[in-house]
């Protein structure tokens, strides 16, 4: 499935990010790297073959959160290679409750993210902890700059 029409059925805002689900369905058990999610699905990929149609329960062990999220349904809606799309199909609302506001949290710490930020760090990011240094290193050089500026225009009311 193109990357472009894979946007066009999505109906949540994903949020890149990188972490581990465990999958079963029957006799198929694994990993995968998960590398976006939203509150309706992710998009992952394993070394083990999924097939499109695939019922599995997962196991999303988020950044910094314990216990992992459970989920008790989701569907494989297409698979490319080694990464294949998840849809959620049933989770408890308190697990589901736990997934908003994981993800809502990073959204709002992405947006004091410049372009630049994002563009070098963010496929980097493993933990909420890494990404929270981010946000406070921009934060300080924000504050040196704002600085900078006002001492630059209140140094000649100085003289």
């Amino acid at each position: 499935m193109s990357v472009r029409k894979e946007r066009q059925i999505r109906k949540s805002h994903r949020v890149e990010l990188r972490f581990t689900i465990g999958f079963s369905s029957g006799e198929i058990e694994g990993d995968a790297m998960v590398t976006n999610i939203s509150t309706a699905g992710c998009r992952a990929e394993s070394d083990i073959n999924l097939a499109e149609g695939l019922e599995v329960q997962l196991m999303l062990q988020l950044p910094d959160q314990s216990p992992p999220i459970k989920i008790e349904r989701a569907s494989v809606r297409w698979v490319s290679d080694n990464a294949f799309g998840l849809s959620f199909i049933l989770f408890f609302p308190s697990e589901r409750a736990r997934l908003r506001a994981f993800i809502e949290n990073i959204k709002e710490r992405s947006l004091f993210c410049t372009p630049d930020a994002v563009r070098s760090h963010g496929p980097q990011l493993r933990t909420t902890s890494e990404h929270i240094l981010i946000v406070r290193a921009l934060e300080a050089r924000e504050t040196a700059l704002l600085f900078n500026n006002c001492h630059r225009h209140l140094n000649p009311l100085v003289r």
